[in-house]
C-alpha cells in the first residue's frame, strides 16, 4: 500500500520526441514538476540535482531510491509533436517495486500547465497526503506565469543554465531575457537573468563589477513582483561575495533561506560566506544540511569538504569525497578538495597525486595548476613546482584571472615576497579566484598572517574586522 509514504523522487523526464531542441522542454516538466511536489505540505522532495544524477542510466529503482533516501520514485516520458503533448508516468514504490499509480496524458500544448497540475495532484492523492493546500494551486504559485511562450522561454533559459559555463549561461540570459520581455510580471525570469550573470564571473573574463549592476537590476525586478523568490535573493548574495560586500550577501542569503529553507543552494553559498569571514563552524553546518537537501549535487560536497578542512577535520570528509569522485569522476573540483585535504593533513604526495587528475580534467583552469605546483613544493618536487610557476608568470601576461593561481604557486616554493606580490595584484584585478578558496582561513597562507602586506591586503578585501573575531589571529 502507499500508506505512510511521506518522500519522492521526479525523475528525469525522458523527452521522446526524437528532437533534441526538445530536451529543454522535458527537463522543464520535470523541474516543475520537483517544484510543484515540493511546495506539498507532508511531502519531502529529492532535490534536482540528485534527481538528475541517474539521468541517461538505467538504475534500479531500488538503487535510486536508497541513494536519494526516498520511498517512492516518479519516472516519466514526454513526447512534443507540434502542437500535441503526449506526458506518460508512473510512481514506483521503493521498497516492492510496484507501481502505487500511473497515467498518461494527451493534451495540447497550451494545457502544459493543467497537464502538470494534473500529475501532481495525482502523485498527492496516491501518497495519500492530508494537504492543506491543493496541488494545482501550488503548481501555479511555482510557475509564475500563465503565459505559456513566457514559460517556454524561461524553460530554455534553465536548461543553459544548469549547464553552466560561459557560452551555456550568456544563451540562458538570452532566454531569460526574452520570457521576462515575452511576461513583463514574470518574476522568475528576472531572477533567472540575476543568478546568471551572477555566475558569469565564475566562468568568464567579465570583471565582477560589470556584472554587479545587471545582477542587482534584474534581482530587484524580480522581489519587486515575488519578494519570496529564493533565487533573486541567492544571486544577490553570490554578486555580493564577488565585490566583498559580505555583510550584503550575509543578509541576502538569511533571506533567501528565510523564502525557502530547502534551498540547497542558498545553504551551500551561505556557508560559503561564513568561512570566507572565518567562522567555520557555521560554515560546516550549512553545508551539512545542504548535503542533506542534495546528497548526489557535487558542489554542495566539495563545499562542505572544504569547510571541513579548515576546521582540521577532513577524516570525516574523506570518505564522502571519495564516493563524490566515484559517482562523477570527472569532476576536477572534488579531486581538487581531496587534494586540499591531503594537504591539511601533511599527505603532501598523496595531495600532488589529486591535484595531478584536477589539472588534467581542467587543462584550461589556472588555479589547479597552482593547487598543483603547491602540492610538489610541499612535497618536497621543487623543480617541478618551479616549472609549472614559470609557466603561470607567462600566462597572467595574457589572462590575468590566474593571478591567484600564481600566487598559490609561489608560496609553494617558498617565495613569500612574490606569492604577496601576486596577490596584490589579484586583489587590484578582483580576481574571482579569492573567492573560491577561503584568504582568511586557509592554512597555507598563515605563513604571511605577520606581514603587513597581508594585513593590507584582508583591509582591501573587507575581512579586516572578521580577521579580529578569529581566537589566535
Amino acid at each position: 500500500t502507499s500508506g505512510g509514504l511521506s518522500s519522492v523522487a521526479v525523475l528525469p523526464l525522458v523527452n521522446q520526441g526524437g528532437d533534441t531542441a526538445d530536451v529543454y522542454f522535458s527537463d522543464g516538466m520535470t523541474d516543475e514538476l520537483t517544484n510543484a511536489l515540493a511546495k506539498l505540505p507532508g511531502l519531502k522532495v529529492a532535490s534536482r540535482t540528485s534527481a538528475y544524477s541517474f539521468k541517461g542510466k538505467n538504475a534500479d529503482v531500488g538503487a535510486i531510491g536508497r541513494a536519494l533516501n526516498v520511498q517512492a520514485v516518479l519516472e516519466g516520458t514526454v513526447r512534443r509533436a507540434g502542437n500535441q503533448l503526449r506526458v506518460s508516468a508512473q510512481l514506483t514504490s521503493v521498497s516492492d517495486g510496484l507501481a502505487l499509480w500511473s497515467d498518461t496524458y494527451q493534451r495540447e500544448v497550451k494545457d502544459v500547465f493543467k497537464v502538470q497540475d494534473d500529475i501532481a495532484g495525482n502523485i498527492a492523492d496516491a501518497l495519500k497526503l492530508r494537504l492543506g493546500t491543493s496541488a494545482a494551486q501550488v503548481s501555479s504559485t511555482s510557475r509564475g506565469t500563465e503565459n505559456l511562450q513566457a514559460y517556454d522561454l524561461y524553460l530554455r533559459g534553465l536548461h543553459f543554465w544548469n549547464r553552466r559555463g560561459d557560452e551555456n549561461l550568456r544563451r540562458a540570459i538570452s532566454y531569460f531575457e526574452r520570457a521576462a520581455a515575452s511576461d513583463p510580471n514574470y518574476g522568475r525570469a528576472y531572477a533567472g537573468i540575476a543568478s546568471a550573470y551572477a555566475l558569469l564571473p565564475e566562468y568568464t573574463e567579465s570583471p565582477p563589477a560589470d556584472v554587479l549592476q545587471r545582477t542587482k537590476n534584474a534581482a530587484n525586478r524580480a522581489l519587486a513582483i515575488d519578494s519570496g523568490l529564493a533565487e533573486a535573493h541567492t544571486a544577490l548574495g553570490l554578486a555580493s561575495v564577488h565585490a566583498w560586500d559580505w555583510q550584503n550577501a550575509e543578509e541576502q542569503y538569511r533571506l533567501a533561506l528565510a523564502s525557502d529553507p530547502r534551498y540547497a543552494t542558498a545553504h551551500q553559498w551561505y556557508g560559503e560566506l561564513l568561512y570566507h569571514t572565518g567562522r567555520v563552524d557555521s560554515a560546516i553546518a550549512h553545508g551539512r544540511q545542504a548535503v542533506a537537501l542534495d546528497p548526489l549535487a557535487p558542489a554542495p560536497g566539495v563545499a562542505f569538504t572544504y569547510a571541513l578542512s579548515l576546521a582540521g577535520r577532513c577524516d570525516e570528509s574523506i570518505p564522502d569525497i571519495k564516493k563524490s569522485i566515484e559517482f562523477a569522476p570527472a569532476l576536477a573540483l572534488a579531486h581538487e578538495t581531496l587534494g586540499v585535504c591531503y594537504l591539511s593533513e601533511g599527505r603532501f604526495k598523496e595531495a600532488a597525486l589529486e591535484m595531478e587528475i584536477a589539472a588534467r580534467l581542467s587543462p584550461n583552469l589556472a588555479l589547479p595548476q597552482g593547487e598543483l605546483a603547491y602540492a610538489y613544493g610541499m612535497a618536497g618536487q621543487k623543480d617541478r613546482a618551479r616549472t609549472i610557476v614559470a609557466e603561470l608568470e607567462r600566462r597572467v601576461r595574457t589572462e590575468p584571472r590566474s593571478t591567484f593561481a600564481l600566487a598559490i604557486a609561489e608560496l609553494g616554493i617558498g617565495e613569500h615576497d612574490a606569492a604577496l606580490t601576486a596577490l596584490e595584484r589579484a586583489v587590484a584585478l578582483r580576481d574571482v579566484g579569492l573567492t573560491q578558496f577561503s584568504i582568511l582561513m586557509d592554512p597555507k597562507w598563515q605563513g604571511l598572517h605577520g606581514n603587513p602586506r597581508w594585513r593590507r591586503i584582508l583591509q582591501q578585501m573587507n575581512l579586516t574586522e572578521y580577521a579580529e573575531r578569529v581566537p589566535g589571529y
